[in-house]
């Protein structure tokens, strides 16, 4: 999907990843990607994904470690 570009080129998704700010506690947000980074004492950082989450609980996330999607 998104990290083998064919829907968007390699410098298209490093900037989607990079520019982005604080969107809550553990969540940074930006160019419609939300990357879920957690707090150490509550989750192992092996949980951190990244995708987004629709307002219809729709979501897409990605979890590079294990090249994994989770979709529903």
């Amino acid at each position: 999907m998104l990290v083998s570009y064919p829907l968007v080129k390699k410098e298209t998704l490093e900037k989607m990843m990079n520019d982005k700010v604080r969107y809550g506690v553990g969540i940074d947000y930006g160019y419609g990607i939300m990357q879920f980074k957690t707090v150490p004492i509550l989750m192992p950082i092996v949980f951190n994904v990244w995708g987004h989450a629709g307002a219809t609980g729709a979501y897409l996330f990605y979890h590079p470690e294990m090249d994994t999607y989770l979709i529903g």
